[in-house]
């Protein structure tokens, strides 16, 4: 399950994204509002977040949240969040080392 790791090894793994040919021209990142997630979060009976990796209309990388139950399961009949501020174009990176400069 989740666990926080250090900045090295998320360096690592967004920049090995980033430059790889599956990443090239696409969606690197997306930005969710704190007030969508706790929303979601304090629907009853729900225990975390599934984020489901899932392509919009213009063939970019989006992302689908569902709230699961204590069992893992998809809360589908609860809310379900898209639409999030997808980067490209939705960025500012100024001095982060998770985005790659190549």
């Amino acid at each position: 399950m989740a666990e926080f790791i250090k900045l090295e090894e998320a360096v690592k793994l967004t920049h090995a994204f980033q430059e790889s040919e599956i990443g090239k021209d696409q969606t690197i990142s997306g930005v969710i509002e704190k007030d969508f997630l706790l929303e979601m979060l304090k629907q009853e009976e729900c225990e975390g977040i599934r984020i489901y990796t899932a392509l919009n209309d213009e063939e970019k990388i989006t992302f689908v949240l569902v709230g699961i139950d204590k069992n893992q399961n998809d809360m589908s009949k609860g809310l379900i969040l898209d639409r999030l501020g997808l980067c490209p174009p939705y960025c500012n990176y100024e001095d982060s080392p998770l985005k790659s400069s190549k």
